[in-house]
């Protein structure tokens, strides 16, 4: 017993060093988990921002009720898109307007050509002749960009600038 005594007697300041050191160590290990702890409070804190307190258990779930609700409704969403996309291929994307003057010192220009078309290329032509006395209205329908009657320079213009556009 007196040897062991003896050994901490001779060895204290090494001892004192050696608890120093530890307790050093456990004071920058301290520090670090009061960081942490603190940066997993404010992640809580806007995790739970707003919303009644709950538990991570019950935010999983909910979080994984909403999801499978949003897999189950995506496929219908995608269907309705479809269908709104073959229904936009028959509606007039293209439409172009012409307005000149049909007759020299006569209405101005109120003459026109309007041309609609859709993604195919299919849909109308209406040609307004206008005058100071009379105005005709015109039609021709258009089939792959092509039409049965006879076309007039603004119309053949016009049809073309229409087909070209995206």
């Amino acid at each position: 017993m007196n040897e062991i005594i003896v050994f901490f007697e001779n060895m204290q300041v090494e001892i004192l060093m050696i608890i120093t050191g530890i307790t050093l160590v456990l004071f920058i290990l301290l520090f670090i988990t009061m960081i942490n702890l603190s940066v997993f409070r404010n992640k809580y804190k806007k995790l739970n921002k707003g919303k009644a307190i709950q538990s991570y258990e019950e935010h999983i779930i909910k979080n994984k009720s909403d999801i499978e609700y949003l897999k189950q409704h995506q496929s219908e969403l995608f269907n309705h898109i479809d269908k709104i996309y073959d229904q936009a291929k028959d509606a007039y994307t293209k439409v172009r307007l012409h307005r000149y003057n049909a007759f020299e010192r006569q209405g101005g220009e109120m003459s026109f050509v309007l041309v609609m078309l859709n993604q195919h290329n299919n849909g109308v032509i209406l040609h307004n002749l206008h005058n100071s006395e009379y105005s005709y209205l015109y039609s021709k329908n258009v089939t792959n960009g092509m039409t049965k009657e006879k076309l007039t320079e603004e119309e053949k213009e016009v049809l073309l600038k229409a087909m070209n556009d995206k």
